[in-house]
């Protein structure tokens, strides 16, 4: 199969889509894209490529020489109007016509909680038309950690946690379209901010115990203060993604249960009706 490459993709996209516009009805016959064409597919190449200085001057050009333009390079939206596969014209199309938009919905304040030594905070965006993207953490403008090819179907958690001092300076969220990097969004700027209850701050002195720990099986044990009221139990590796455990609280005390083949630092959390409390563990 024959694909040009990403810098040709749009101009090959306009050139078929001039041809069957400006020759559909020539002599009484019908031009429509060929059917193994996927129209989709070619206006995903028209707008990651839009027109550059160069192509609108050859486009001008043309015009000077022969009198007639291309309509997909003077307005790129106009591609948004034709279904190719019958040359009939869409009378609502996409509202965004084809275009890649990003819009970061989370941290959506200017202080982040976090445990102690645990940076992270839950990432939401929102994506159209975006095959992969690329998520920073930027500070000054400069990104001290990056994630690629995250999905983008929907607004979607992502609690990042990163093996790094936390930052003093404000910090910034970026979110970037991968093939097309011209298309992103930026959170407000916001700090990271101690929690009271931290991983140093869980020992069997506060009544919170984990245990065993190292854990050497699949089944461990997280006792909390008494009356304590358990609404959510999380467990996450080192780089922030959460894992499956399966949880069951009696009372002050949480029977976790997990994978065998899980190994090395993971962070728990526990949500309470009136606090969070994070433990740190190590499996074997």
């Amino acid at each position: 199969v024959y694909e040009p490459a990403d810098f040709q993709k749009g101009e090959v996209a306009r050139a078929l889509f001039y041809m069957v516009t400006a020759y559909n009805g020539i002599n009484g016959k019908a031009w429509t894209l060929p059917s193994g064409q996927n129209q989709d597919v070619l206006k995903k190449w028209h707008f990651h490529d839009l027109p550059d200085a160069l192509e609108r001057a050859r486009h001008e050009l043309i015009y000077d020489l022969q009198g007639n333009r291309n309509p997909f390079i003077d307005s790129p939206n106009f591609a948004c109007r034709i279904n190719f596969s019958n040359m009939s014209w869409i009378t609502t199309p996409d509202v965004n016509c084809g275009v890649s938009q990003l819009k970061v919905v989370k941290p959506d304040s200017n202080i982040v909680m976090v445990a102690d030594d645990v940076p992270g905070t839950i990432i939401g965006w929102q994506a159209l038309k975006c095959d992969s993207i690329r998520i920073e953490y930027l500070v000054n403008d400069t990104a001290i950690f990056t994630i690629t090819n995250s999905t983008t179907t929907k607004v979607l958690p992502y609690f990042w946690a990163f093996s790094l001092p936390i930052p003093t300076d404000s910090v910034r969220v970026k979110i970037s379209d991968i093939t097309n990097p011209a298309v992103f969004a930026l959170s407000k700027k916001f700090k990271f901010q101690l929690e009271n209850v931290g991983a140093e701050e869980i020992k069997p002195a506060d009544g919170i115990l984990v245990y065993p720990n190292p854990v050497s099986g699949n089944e461990f044990y997280l006792t909390l203060p008494e009356n304590s009221e358990v609404i959510s139990v999380k467990m996450f590796n080192t780089i922030g993604q959460q894992v499956q455990i399966e949880a069951i609280a009696n009372g002050s005390k949480i029977t976790m249960k997990k994978d065998d083949k899980l190994k090395g630092m993971y962070l728990v959390a526990v949500q309470t009706g009136t606090q969070k409390y994070f433990a740190r563990m190590f499996c074997q």
